[in-house]
């Protein structure tokens, strides 16, 4: 049976040029925003698509086919159901995540509220809705 082994495999991480608390990323963090994962069977493969979208900007970060998330949805989790976890933390440590956009100094967090809103969750079908005003 397919295991996470923690070391974020598959991934696929944003830049900040495409996601940002400023006004030059695609996605500016600071304004609302549309975030949507769409998970598809391709030839019996799987394949997830992230979608950030905050008025007519968009990225999207596509991730897949992979033999690891295929031992994810035929052997993992994926096949049996999930569930629907967020989090809001922070550690020092967190460079192995954040690196790209942090660089490798021991990270400080604001400890600013995070704020999300207009929770839905849908099938395939249809287009992702917007954010509430």
């Amino acid at each position: 049976d397919w295991q996470c082994h923690k070391w974020g495999d598959p991934e696929v991480k944003t830049s900040t040029n495409m996601f940002g608390n400023n006004a030059g990323a695609t996605i500016d963090s600071s304004k609302p925003f549309t975030f949507s994962q769409r998970y598809e069977l391709e030839g019996g493969r799987l394949k997830v698509t992230t979608i950030m979208e905050q008025g007519e900007r968009r990225v999207v970060l596509p991730m897949g086919p992979s033999d690891e998330l295929d031992a994810m949805y035929k052997t993992g989790s994926l096949e049996k159901g999930m569930v629907l976890v967020t989090g809001y933390w922070t550690a020092g440590d967190m460079n192995w995540l954040d690196g790209q956009a942090c660089g490798s100094a021991r990270e400080m967090c604001s400890s600013a509220p995070a704020y999300i809103s207009n929770w839905r969750i849908t099938t395939n079908s249809g287009p992702a809705p917007g954010p509430s005003p």
